[in-house]
Formats: structure tokens, C-alpha cells, sequence
């Protein structure tokens, strides 16, 4: 399986070539961070669970794959869903409550919804906590 997380050494490398330096980096590093976490509360609002499954990993293996126009789409849904919680809660949506997420998640884009429901259920259903527990 191809690994998720690039090296070190491929993070500096490809900021020093396009030009940001290592400076960038942890900013980079810390908005990657946020996206994750983001991923893992809304995974876990549409299928309680999914975050014990870890169905964030096979949304990220995904995501790393996908066409960069699909990959650009699904980030700008994570940040138009942030966007929205800071106006309503004032806060991001890892820091909001979960009936306030589940307020947002009731809200999002069909197209974006329809998107993120899926990667969640593949990832949720294809996880090893999941298939063992429906192979007993």
C-alpha cells in the first residue's frame, strides 16, 4: 500500500523547488493537520464510529490519489465547512459541539455531502475493525 504521509526529505524538496523554502513548512504542516482532524470529526458525524474504524485513512489514501481537480473540489468543501462554522459558532468545526456539527452536516452541499458520505461509508465498511466484526 502506498504510504500516506510523505518524507521529510520530499516535503523540503518539493518547497524548495517551488520556490516557498522550509520556511513554509510548518504552516503546511499544521493546515494538513487541521484537514485531517476535520475529516476525522466529519466522518465520525456521519457514521458514529468512524473514527474508532479509522475510515479517515482510507478518505486520505483517496484523496492522495485522486485527480487534483477532485482533490482541490473536496478541500474546498472542508474549508467552505469550517467557513460556515466560524460564521455560525464562532469557532472551527473540530472545536464545535457535536449538535452543532450535526447542524452543519445537515447543511452541507448535496454534491459535497454525496461525496464525503460515500468515502465515509467505503472507508467505514472496509476497515479492519468493521470486516472482522462482520465476518463473526
Amino acid at each position: 500500500m502506498k504510504s500516506e504521509r510523505p518524507t521529510r526529505r520530499a516535503v523540503l524538496r518539493h518547497f524548495a523547488f517551488a520556490g516557498f523554502g522550509a520556511a513554509a513548512l510548518p504552516l503546511w504542516a499544521r493546515e494538513r493537520a487541521h484537514q485531517q482532524r476535520t475529516i476525522v470529526a466529519l466522518a465520525e458525524r456521519i457514521i458514529p464510529g468512524a473514527a474508532q474504524a479509522q475510515a479517515d485513512r482510507y478518505i486520505t489514501a483517496y484523496l492522495a490519489d485522486a485527480h487534483p481537480q477532485r482533490r482541490a473540489e473536496f478541500l474546498a468543501g472542508l474549508a467552505d465547512l469550517d467557513r460556515r462554522c466560524r460564521s455560525a459558532y464562532s469557532c472551527d468545526f473540530i472545536r464545535a459541539t457535536a449538535e452543532q456539527q450535526t447542524a452543519l452536516v445537515e447543511r452541507l452541499d448535496p454534491p459535497f455531502f454525496a461525496q464525503i458520505k460515500m468515502l465515509t461509508i467505503t472507508g467505514y465498511y472496509t476497515s479492519r475493525l468493521v470486516s472482522e466484526e462482520l465476518a463473526r
